[in-house]
């Protein structure tokens, strides 16, 4: 049954649900604004043709998820009610079965991520409610801040749109992206395999929940030098290594993943997972959240080691960002620290990439290290610094 006239969808900040009759100037006097048309297939409208697509949209309701469906839906501030903006989800224009995820965010409320924070919780709904099987997102190819918007969604290029005709040549040579339930399952953490095992998916590698079968490859990880120089609270024997593994490492990811999204500030809910090259099913390295005890509180931190076999090619990077996006946007969790030998340039590099703030310096165990700090609202600006799509 359809009850998207009931629709609401709270996120963090964002209040998105369908347009009210009130609503009607508020929405009018955002559109005036000129340069959110830039990368949109429509123009200013005066209010009497505003009027018709407005009264248009909120008629669109009372169609069902098995029909041919185009909603659109207000975003709203939480705090104060004031429209920000508009997403939704609907046909294509140029092929109607293929159901197409879009937004626009008023010029002032830009640099907030609320694009992202809005499609985000509107794929999830159009998913988990709807029963939708794939969603398409387009934007212009000189779109930077929309392409960033839908791949930090999970979406995935697949092909430069060509050879439509005429009518609708304003899509030509726009990159078409691909989301399908399957990805969305695993990007959620959700088991989609034959095992009930949890994993974060990213563009060429997984991160995966330790399993005991990873013991010799992490072992031997350990024994490389740079592991041993930077890491050395992970060296033991194999056989210190098997107990850690079966008594601990394996039990604290399931009380982590258990208490999702409202994960206590306690030590033993702490996440560690390996990290797989897609293409070869390799154990790479691993990666990690847990509680740093030499940091004040707040002082869960993230942690990573990469074979020196793989390094260089940006897959620490993609670790992190992958196992951060997820914390931030499945969890309670507001802040996550990092700490970097200062001498440790490639470590130090990764954590500036994924947006830490360097804080400072702190000794333990008589070394110094950067010690940085990331926050959620500065994570969501960092990924979705958005105009529109």
């Amino acid at each position: 049954m359809n009850t998207i006239k009931d629709l609401r969808i709270e996120t963090d900040r964002l209040v998105i649900r369908p347009y009210k009759e009130e609503d009607l100037m508020e929405c009018y006097r955002l559109m005036q604004d000129e340069s959110l048309f830039n990368y949109l297939d429509m123009e200013v409208m005066s209010l009497d043709e505003y009027k018709r697509l407005f009264y248009w949209l909120i008629g669109s309701y009372d169609k069902g998820f098995d029909e041919d469906f185009k909603y659109s839906f207000n975003i709203t501030l939480k705090e104060s009610g004031v429209h920000i903006g508009w997403c939704g989800i609907g046909g294509l224009v140029y092929d109607h079965e293929q159901k197409e995820i879009y937004y626009l965010i008023g010029r002032e409320y830009w640099g907030n991520g609320y694009a992202k924070e809005a499609t985000v919780a509107l794929r999830d709904y159009c998913f988990d409610t709807i029963g939708l099987k794939e969603i398409v997102a387009l934007c212009k190819p000189d779109n930077i801040a929309s392409r960033k918007v839908i791949e930090n969604m999970g979406f995935k290029y697949r092909y430069k749109i060509e050879g439509l005709p005429k009518e609708f040549d304003f899509y030509n040579g726009e990159p078409y992206y691909l989301l399908t339930k399957e990805e969305y399952l695993k990007i959620m953490g959700k088991y989609t395999g034959s095992k009930n095992v949890f994993q974060i998916e990213c563009e060429d590698i997984i991160l995966r929940e330790f399993q005991l079968e990873d013991l010799d490859a992490k072992y031997a990880l350990t024994l490389q030098p740079e592991i041993t120089e930077y890491l050395p609270d992970w060296i033991a024997t194999k056989e210190k290594q098997r107990e850690w593994m079966v008594n601990y490492e394996i039990n604290e990811n399931k009380e982590f993943i258990e208490s999702i999204p409202d994960v206590p500030n306690i030590s033993r809910h702490a996440l560690r997972l390996g990290i797989i090259l897609k293409e070869t099913e390799e154990f790479i390295g691993w990666i990690c959240s847990g509680l740093k005890d030499e940091l004040p509180p707040p002082n869960r931190e993230i942690g990573y080691a990469i074979s020196k076999y793989y390094r260089g090619k940006g897959y620490a990077t993609q670790a992190a960002k992958g196992l951060i996006r997820y914390i931030f946007e499945y969890t309670n969790i507001e802040v996550l620290n990092a700490t970097a030998l200062t001498y440790n340039t490639p470590s130090n590099r990764v954590i500036q990439k994924c947006g830490f703030k360097l804080i400072g310096t702190i000794v333990i165990d008589n070394q110094e290290y950067y010690h940085y700090k990331l926050l959620k609202n500065d994570w969501n600006a960092y990924c979705a610094d958005v105009v529109y799509l």
